[in-house]
């Protein structure tokens, strides 16, 4: 806009209205409204016609997660926000020149209120560029390995608008940042209070990182909040978990620290996940094999080679007889043998008596499968137990029951239930 043209209208406006300093606003006014309205005006055009542009041909040169990071977080909009407030200063400081229309203080007004949106633009464009880090690196498993540098990136996002802030005090009070600096000395008891939970949440974040104690995509459990399921974000002050119920809880990232947390990632990584189940055996079906029991167990084909050195035990060292219950928990540790998902090397496999209650003689069987999922889990610990409990009759056993006093009673009356 012609600095000559803007007098000449000046002047139109203060012999029509007869008031020189009336016309000086008038003036003012229009002008700010045509360079902003042009502003905005390039805004439209690039959002309309070159944005778009360079996203199409973003996604054409260079499919990569690192193109669709960046088309994510909309980082070609926030660097093309800078053209239209820049317009706006340039064309501004053309018409600083103009004294009398525009004066000193008009322009420094304008030139903070300019600087402040360049110091906020600056920022947001900061802060989406982190997002970006922070996606590439979680999408790097060779680099993050489950590590979460989330915290860090969201430390770094609020030092950046404590400068962001700082410097636009600086501007908008023509305040040297060293002055700033001093009184933010004085209120720093103030702001420890303030970033409280921040600060405590990065120092648990830092601990968290430096002892590998919970990654991204671990199965964690806190008895404390009844969690149990996998890690899915790790931020400066919390951590976000999902249930196996598909719920989602948010855990403060002290808590972890401080209550204590189950991770079982060392499971995942030994590829070995323990079974410990009990079978309570009635203590008055225990007794010694008989000839009828040794044949019966016999047939089945685990216990041949087993029955034989029982029977070739009691000739040769003329011992008493071999129990029901020793050759039934033979007999569970044969079956055990079986199963390709059962660890035999390296992991414990150990089929034992605990100490007897009134619930009869546990059987307690500890060992470790490689099935580490939820379903498959269950589904070999399902198929043994149901397996051992229906052969218990062969060996002469009974698995302990707690008899009602109704069904003690028909017991007593010699009534048959079909």
């Amino acid at each position: 806009m012609d600095s000559s043209f803007l007098r000449i209208l000046d002047n139109f406006i203060a012999k029509a209205i007869g008031s020189k300093s009336f016309a000086h606003a008038v003036v003012f006014f229009i002008s700010f409204t045509l360079i902003t309205a042009l502003g905005y005006a390039i805004y439209w055009m690039l959002n309309k016609y070159l944005i778009p542009f360079h996203k199409q041909q973003i996604k054409k040169q260079n499919p990569s997660n690192w193109s669709r990071v960046l088309l994510k977080y909309n980082i070609i909009e926030k660097v093309y926000w800078f053209i239209p407030v820049m317009f706006v200063y340039f064309a501004v400081q053309v018409l600083s020149d103009e004294k009398i229309i525009f004066s000193d203080q008009i322009i420094a007004n304008i030139e903070k209120f300019i600087t402040v949106l360049i110091i906020i633009i600056a920022t947001i464009l900061a802060c989406a560029w982190l997002n970006v880090l922070n996606d590439m690196y979680k999408n790097s498993l060779i680099m993050s390995q489950g590590m979460s540098i989330q915290g860090y990136i969201e430390l770094t996002k609020i030092v950046s608008w404590i400068i962001g802030l700082i410097l636009i005090i600086s501007a908008l009070l023509n305040v040297e940042l060293v002055k700033i600096f001093a009184g933010l000395g004085a209120l720093s008891a103030v702001l420890l209070l303030i970033f409280k939970d921040s600060l405590l949440g990065l120092v648990s974040n830092i601990q968290l990182s430096a002892y590998d104690i919970i990654r991204i995509g671990d199965w964690i459990e806190m008895s404390e909040y009844h969690l149990n399921g996998i890690v899915l974000n790790i931020t400066l002050s919390t951590v976000q978990v999902q249930n196996f119920d598909k719920s989602v809880m948010t855990v403060p990232t002290s808590d972890l620290l401080l209550k204590g947390v189950t991770n079982w990632r060392t499971m995942r990584e030994a590829n070995g996940r323990r079974v410990r189940k009990s079978l309570y055996i009635d203590i008055n079906t225990i007794t010694f094999c008989t000839e009828t029991i040794l044949e019966r167990v016999e047939q089945l084909d685990l216990m041949h080679s087993i029955i034989k050195n029982a029977r070739l035990d009691v000739v040769t060292s003329n011992k008493l007889q071999t129990t029901n219950i020793a050759l039934y928990r033979k007999y569970i540790v044969a079956y055990l043998d079986t199963f390709i998902d059962i660890h035999k090397e390296n992991f414990p496999l150990v089929v034992h008596y605990l100490q007897p209650t009134e619930l009869g003689l546990p059987i307690e069987l500890y060992f470790f499968t490689s099935r580490l999922d939820f379903a498959d889990y269950e589904a070999i610990q399902t198929e043994i137990i149901d397996h051992l409990i229906a052969i218990l009759p062969l060996f002469s056993l009974r698995h302990f029951q707690q008899i009602t006093q109704e069904l003690q009673n028909n017991k007593n009356d010699n009534t048959i239930y079909l």
